[in-house]
């Protein structure tokens, strides 16, 4: 949840992908990952992710405490309770969505409301950082 609102995702399924590899060499290319490295890249097009020092913090916290918990069985980053790749996080989303606004909203509407959203709600400098430091080009 915390990667699709703050990076502003235009496809949920993007982040299912992220690999732990992918989370490394971003460290080293000041948070940019190219979407050749999605291996869904051929037949998605994902768009590439650029994630803040912020996303690094988060995703290396996850990595580091929450992953291992789950006792992985691959590389993806999100892992769900067997240790396997998490499949249905557009589903999760859509539940904590309706649980929270009480509406079924389609996943790729997220990023236009987060979109619309910080136009009423930030000032224009406010929105400035908001378009540089987060984004998914």
């Amino acid at each position: 949840m915390y990667l699709f609102i703050i990076v502003k995702g235009s496809r949920p399924m993007t982040y299912q992908y992220l690999t732990v590899e992918m989370i490394a060499t971003a460290k080293a290319k000041g948070g940019f990952i190219d979407q050749k490295t999605f291996k869904t890249a051929g037949k998605y097009g994902f768009d590439s992710l650029i994630l803040t020092v912020a996303n690094m913090q988060v995703l290396n916290g996850h990595i580091s405490y929450v992953r291992p918990l789950l006792k992985p069985q691959c590389d993806f980053v999100l892992v769900n309770r067997n240790g396997g790749q998490h499949g249905k996080l557009g589903e999760i989303m859509s539940k904590v969505v309706f649980d929270a606004v009480g509406k079924n909203i389609h996943p790729t509407r997220y990023c236009q409301i987060v979109e619309t959203q910080s136009l009423n709600e930030l000032t224009s400098e406010e929105e400035e950082d908001h378009k540089t430091q987060l984004c998914c080009c």
